[in-house]
């Protein structure tokens, strides 16, 4: 599988379907090998007014339920050279500890 774009100025490219079986294959590629859990890194966010969230041990499982939460695009821009990438995704079915 794979994706080609040609951009010939400021574009926007969908990729919806290349994404979608990308998924697909992923979901199917940790159910055999049975990989549905991750580790996540411990995170240090600073908030506004001086706060801090810290996430530590963190653990995501059940990461087979991973979907596509609307359209993919793929932006560029030959005016400053910078891609960009939005890619909404949600988990239907996901569990931390």
């Amino acid at each position: 599988m794979s994706a080609v774009i040609h951009f010939s100025a400021s574009e926007v490219a969908i990729l919806n379907d290349y994404i979608d079986q990308l998924f697909a294959n992923l979901k199917e590629g940790l159910a055999e090998h049975d990989v549905n859990n991750v580790t996540l890194p411990n995170l240090s966010l600073r908030l506004d007014n001086n706060g801090q969230l810290n996430l530590t041990n963190g653990v995501l499982r059940d990461i087979t339920s991973l979907t596509r939460d609307g359209d993919v695009e793929v932006t560029y821009s030959n005016d400053n050279n910078i891609l960009v990438l939005i890619l909404p995704i949600r988990f239907d079915d996901i569990k931390c500890k």
